[in-house]
């Protein structure tokens, strides 16, 4: 409809149909997660959003910026362009918060829609950044990132679900530590080069999830001591004390 029109209005109905893809992938993405899930625990809830806060806060940092530094026009014209990197942003810290809440398997389904979404972002500020300066051609090997993404998105939907494994405990740890870390680094490097507030808010947010990981790991480990004490000076068949428990008392 816009397309020969030699002074397109921006916005347009064409953002807000653009726009609509965020809270509809939000949705999907939540619901596809539930539906591969046998139980919602704290712990992989936390996980995931440690991790997707973390990634969030490095996009943040390395991306965000750039297209707001290059973003000018009316207001809305620029709520409209800041509007597409966030949602982008949202959107891959959700990809990464909901596979760790899958326990970090190396599902199929995951990782297509992942790569399909990352690939979109990645598309969205690329153009974004080449529009603001006025260097962006159609045509290119860019137009052709937002079909790849859709066709990796919908390749996904066609992956059979893998049976699930045992989780490593390395692995469990791995992750908040390793975005902890990651994001008192970034924290440190904004004592040098300053970070904008998107990026340090979520690197902040970071820490004290992490924070509150390892100390809902000490409860749950105090949890299983505790229950481990029981079930070793009790038969299991009668609820009475065992033998193990009457040295203990004659002691």
């Amino acid at each position: 409809m816009l397309a020969d029109d030699p002074d397109p209005p921006y916005p347009s109905v064409s953002d807000v149909l653009y726009l609509a893809f965020y809270p509809a992938s939000y949705a999907s993405l939540l619901l596809v997660a539930r539906s591969r899930m046998d139980q919602w625990r704290s712990s992989l809830w936390l996980d995931g959003a440690i991790a997707g806060l973390a990634v969030g806060a490095v996009l943040a940092t390395l991306a965000f910026q750039p297209i707001v530094d290059a973003t000018s026009g009316t207001p809305t014209e620029i709520a409209v362009n800041l509007a597409y990197p966030a949602g982008d942003l949202l959107l891959m810290s959700l990809v990464v918060a909901v596979f760790g809440l899958n326990g970090w398997r190396l599902d199929p389904v995951w990782l297509l829609l992942g790569g399909g979404l990352a690939l979109s972002a990645v598309a969205d500020g690329l153009y974004l950044v080449q529009t603001a300066n006025n260097t962006y051609v159609e045509g290119t090997l860019l137009d052709a990132a937002w079909p790849a993404s859709v066709f990796l998105v919908a390749l996904a939907a066609w992956q059979r679900p893998r049976p699930k494994v045992a989780m490593h405990d390395w692995i469990v740890m791995a992750v908040p530590i390793g975005c902890g870390v990651l994001a008192v680094n970034l924290l440190i490097y904004d004592h040098f080069e300053r970070v904008n507030v998107a990026g340090a808010t979520l690197a902040s947010w970071t820490l004290l999830l992490a924070l509150a990981r390892m100390a809902l790991a000490f409860l749950e480990n105090q949890r299983t001591l505790t229950k481990t004490h029981t079930e070793a000076r009790t038969d299991s068949l009668t609820g009475l004390k065992n033998r193990r428990s009457l040295m203990a008392d004659l002691e």
